[in-house]
């Protein structure tokens, strides 16, 4: 199984104002990682679909270039765009959450009492 792993960081910089004794610590600098199974996704579809399906028929289908889908099979620090993930679902008739798994990977804001 290949999975392409798209990283988005962020750090939250801004502080909510205190009330009532209440702090919030800020979000620590993290990431959350979306995992694009692209090639699970195909797999099964050629399982159901009785074919098989190559990299070149999606292309042609998606007008998603042969490198762009390559590396997505490939490469895990490939950063897919909401255009090619909607190509994508359009032509292998599959719903987002079935081409995408998102995994957090960042502590949660945690709240103290003061």
């Amino acid at each position: 199984m290949y999975n392409v792993l798209v990283v988005f960081g962020w750090q939250d910089v801004s502080r909510r104002p205190e009330a009532d004794a209440e702090q919030v610590l800020p979000l620590k600098s993290g990431s959350c990682v979306i995992y694009v199974e692209l090639k699970t996704v195909i797999l099964k579809k050629q399982l159901e679909w009785g074919r098989t399906i190559t990299i070149t028929e999606i292309a042609d289908a998606s007008g998603i270039s042969r490198m762009t889908l390559h590396r997505m099979l490939k490469d895990q620090t490939y950063n897919a765009s909401t255009d090619h993930l909607n190509k994508l679902c359009t032509y292998l008739q599959c719903e987002l959450y079935s081409l995408v798994r998102w995994e957090p990977d960042i502590a949660l804001p945690q709240e103290h009492v003061a």
